[in-house]
């Protein structure tokens, strides 16, 4: 089974029970290899969109955290993209980013080095 490389965009931040939320200042990219029963169509399929957010957040993610913080997700965009053409280095950890790079082995999404993806 050929794995396909997603890109995802998350835009998101810290809401509090007050009503107020801390958006981050910068865009988190994932680049993940995909078995093709994580997508539908040529899509994320909907339930792999949560076990992303599980791997981001934790586990309990929208349960909220012990001190009463919850995280807030504004913006969560993927598509595929081609490795060949290397896209994740259009990207680096900065002011503006921060870079993760994941495949999905065994059902468990795992840190690799963006080079397997080629």
């Amino acid at each position: 089974m050929q794995n396909k490389l997603f890109k995802i965009s998350v835009s998101d931040g810290l809401g509090f029970y007050g009503g107020s939320t801390s958006f981050a200042s910068y865009t988190c990219i994932v680049f993940i290899a995909l078995p093709s029963d994580w997508t539908e169509n040529g899509k994320l399929a909907l339930n792999s969109k949560e076990k992303i957010l599980q791997k981001m957040y934790g586990e309990d993610w929208r349960n909220g955290n012990g001190d009463g913080s919850f995280y807030v997700v504004s913006k969560f965009l993927s598509e595929e993209v081609n490795a060949a053409d290397t896209p994740w280095k259009k990207y680096e950890n900065n002011k503006d980013f921060r870079c993760w790079f994941w495949e999905v082995k065994e059902g468990v999404i795992v840190e690799v080095k963006p080079e397997q993806f080629l």
